[in-house]
């Protein structure tokens, strides 16, 4: 099999990691040379998520590659910032895959910083054109193809489902994750929706996993105990923040307050 044809077939595994919301895929991108027979395939991420690595093998296993035979995966991970994502990258080229695998934004661009050669499949990024990591989505350009996430353009959307749901709010806590760019373009879309709403935002930064408790402290210190004036929203934090969903979950039951994911 041609390395162009094991790309494209990656890809479409890639893609079925994707558990909700809109998906865009791009055109595969790949090196037209003879493929070995055992597939090395390198995967970043800033945490480690079992059901979305299981979901990657489940779809390579549909397409026929399974890994202790026809496949080798390398893992790293590590969602301490943009460095140790840098130096994991670093280490997954010197392995020489065939491709990349990456999860979430920062990882996408630690590895496009890393190679210009070795195919990336992202799976998923929210925005990567904002984020400069492909040119366009229908032409990507460059070493990059994958899927991408419509996490930003829904941003006002979910504002305006929680001015349905609670028409009487003022003020929005934003939990939003420091180290991700696309936190940042996310909470740059939520000011002038909730604005136009008659909500004033409030961001929360938060860079790891262990400020979560904090950051609902603060919530609740800048107002949130007031009835109607204050609500949470978590859906921002994404690095190791889908290990942790059960800490903000719990923590937003224990603000009482609506939040939108």
């Amino acid at each position: 099999m041609r390395r162009r044809e094991f790309i494209a077939e990656l890809s479409s595994a890639a893609v079925l990691t994707l558990v909700s919301g809109a998906v865009v895929t791009f055109s595969p991108v790949a090196r037209a040379q003879q493929s070995p027979v055992v597939h090395r395939v390198g995967y970043l991420g800033s945490t480690q998520i079992p059901y979305l690595i299981e979901a990657l093998h489940s779809g390579l296993r549909k397409l026929g590659y399974v890994e202790g035979k026809n496949l080798k995966v390398e893992y790293r991970f590590g969602g301490s910032g943009p460095e140790s994502l840098d130096v994991l990258a670093a280490e997954l080229v010197a392995f020489g895959p065939d491709a990349i695998i990456t999860l979430g934004t920062p990882a996408a661009l630690a590895a496009k910083r890393a190679t210009a050669t070795i195919p990336i499949v992202m799976a998923p990024i929210a925005d990567p054109v904002r984020a400069g990591v492909v040119a366009s989505l229908a032409h990507p350009g460059g070493n990059v193809t994958g899927a991408a996430l419509f996490g930003t353009e829904l941003t006002s959307k979910r504002v305006e489902l929680l001015k349905e749901a609670v028409p009487g709010i003022t003020r929005l806590a934003v939990l939003s994750n420091a180290t991700n760019p696309a936190n940042q373009y996310m909470w740059e879309d939520t000011q002038p929706a909730t604005r136009a709403l008659g909500i004033e935002p409030q961001v929360f930064m938060v860079r790891k996993a262990g400020e979560l408790a904090d950051a609902f402290a603060a919530m609740q210190r800048t107002g949130c105990r007031r009835r109607g004036r204050f609500v949470g929203r978590h859906v921002q934090y994404r690095a190791a923040a889908n290990c942790h969903s059960g800490t903000r979950a719990s923590s937003a039951v224990d603000l009482r307050r609506p939040g939108a994911c």
